[in-house]
């Protein structure tokens, strides 16, 4: 191998390892998750933020309901348009029609709050998912508990 060889494999092997490094190094738009427990802070920083809730009635036991839920349901939970659009509850993944249930207020003595919503775990091993489907959802605020 003669040297101009020589410089030309060097050159491209260079122009090889500035091309990989710069493809490999241009990180990908990442979603920044932001956990809080100031509520009022961050309803300041999201004043729009829509509300909701399951206080549609008054139990004295636990409800069944239908899986998924959503803003469509028609059950003894939920009445249609309850549940706001864009949001769907779900229990997972045998998805078993009737794998949510809506515990009354200080369920067992547990001191939760009324009408809290959860999967109806009874033997399936079934997640809690909450399903948001329209674009553009940058802050959601939960409370969460037991139960």
């Amino acid at each position: 191998m003669d040297s101009k060889t020589i410089r030309r494999a060097l050159r491209g092997g260079l122009y090889l390892i500035a091309l990989t490094v710069i493809l490999f190094s241009a990180s990908p738009a990442l979603a920044q998750v932001d956990f809080t427990t100031d509520e009022a802070a961050f309803l300041a920083r999201n004043p729009d933020l829509q509300f909701q809730d399951f206080l549609g009635k008054v139990l004295t036991m636990p409800e069944v309901c239908a899986n998924p839920a959503n803003s469509s349901s028609n059950d003894d939970c939920f009445t249609p348009g309850q549940i706001l659009p864009d949001i769907s509850f779900f229990a997972g993944p045998s998805g078993l029609p009737n794998a949510l249930v809506l515990f009354n207020g200080n369920f067992f003595g547990n001191n939760n709050p009324p009408n809290v919503l959860a999967a109806n775990i009874g033997g399936t091993g079934d997640s809690f998912d909450i399903i948001f489907t329209a674009p553009g959802i940058n802050a959601v605020g939960l409370n969460a508990g037991c139960v």
